[in-house]
């Protein structure tokens, strides 16, 4: 296996080297193996935060801007000024660009799932909804965005008490059954032919979940429907996955003909937790070297995976850029700390970012 020999000592990567050039960043680590992005906001990429972004990464995909809820607010009225901003600015600086994401339970308009009186609208009605946005949004971007996550999330964490559902009961399974899936990836597909186009999802190494997921995947390509790939988001912990998950996951999807990506990658030292809820009385958000250490332990072992995935997996994108901010600062817990990135508060790499990059 490769070795770089010229990591030296932590230091800035900001910094110039002795020879004048910029330190390497993770994507010139990394550039045998895949692109490595980062999900941005506005603010990422009109302030400090654009020197890390540039020297790091080169594939971006909008945090939020892109998501239904915030670009599409009511009927016939779109925002396109972050999604814009955004997309300009990865193309000016030569980043790929990944949009996030064209049909998911939350952050969806209300508006979307109502009649004028309030009542549910038809699967008629609201499959062409579904058409006229995916359309509107994926034209607007074409030949600029590479790929989608075209479906989000559609698959349930629990199977339940029916252990032959699949898909978690939100508004587009109570109103049109699992069309709305394989339609989803026909309008994009129409839309943008040349796009690749993902179905995105968390705990997919978990094995009952992950078996759903494969079960839903080989539906979508036994019938034909123009699926490219999967997205394995990697909102994971400290305490899982193990390797041999992580492989297990891996083997099974890419078996199918996909290409996979891990779409959302951040490494919690906390357990996953789904509920959200405030920060119990003594409970410490402190970032102990002990946490450190068992994070650079995980980070060390699933890019260690990855690598053997070479061709396999065709994207890695990390899910914000330091421990500065994170979307786990209020997520489960508001008002804990989490530090789930390579990057520190003040953007110099942790002990965890030597452990990705020295191989």
């Amino acid at each position: 296996m490769q070795r770089h020999s010229l990591i030296l000592a932590p230091a800035f990567l900001g910094a110039l080297c002795l020879t004048g050039r910029p330190s390497p960043g993770l994507k010139d680590y990394y550039k045998d193996y895949f692109p490595v992005g980062v999900a941005v906001s506005v603010r990422n990429i009109t302030g400090p935060d654009t020197t890390l972004i540039l020297q790091q990464f080169n594939s971006l995909t909008p945090e939020n801007a892109m998501k239904m809820g915030p670009i599409h607010p009511e009927e016939g009225r779109y925002n396109w000024k972050d999604a814009d901003a955004i997309v300009d600015f990865a193309t000016a600086h030569g980043l790929r660009i990944r949009g996030h994401n064209l049909c998911w339970h939350e952050q969806t308009p209300s508006w979307l799932f109502k009649d004028a009186q309030g009542n549910d609208v038809s699967k008629e009605v609201l499959l062409q909804r579904l058409k006229d946005h995916i359309t509107t949004v994926v034209n607007r971007y074409k030949g600029r965005i590479y790929a989608w996550d075209v479906v989000n999330e559609a698959v349930a964490d629990n199977a339940g008490p029916d252990s032959t559902r699949i898909l978690r009961n939100s508004p587009w399974y109570r109103i049109c059954g699992d069309e709305f899936i394989a339609k989803a990836f026909e309008y994009a597909h129409a839309a943008d032919p040349q796009a690749q186009l993902f179905y995105n999802d968390y705990n997919t190494e978990r094995p009952e979940k992950r078996q759903r997921i494969y079960r839903l995947l080989k539906q979508l390509v036994d019938a034909g429907v123009p699926i490219t790939g999967v997205g394995i988001q990697g909102h994971w912990s400290i305490f899982e996955p193990s390797p041999d998950d992580l492989r297990a996951t891996i083997d099974l999807f890419s078996g199918l003909g996909l290409k996979v990506q891990i779409t959302e990658l951040d490494i919690s030292v906390y357990p996953w937790e789904k509920e959200r809820r405030v920060l119990r009385p003594g409970e410490s958000d402190a970032y102990t070297p002990r946490l450190q250490q068992q994070q650079a332990d995980q980070y060390k072992k699933v890019f260690s995976v990855f690598r053997e995935y070479k061709g396999r997996i065709t994207g890695l994108t990390f899910w914000n850029i330091s421990d500065k901010h994170t979307w786990l600062d209020d997520y489960p817990v508001r008002g804990r700390k989490n530090y789930p990135l390579l990057f520190d508060t003040a953007g110099q790499p942790k002990k965890a970012y030597w452990e990705v990059v020295n191989f």
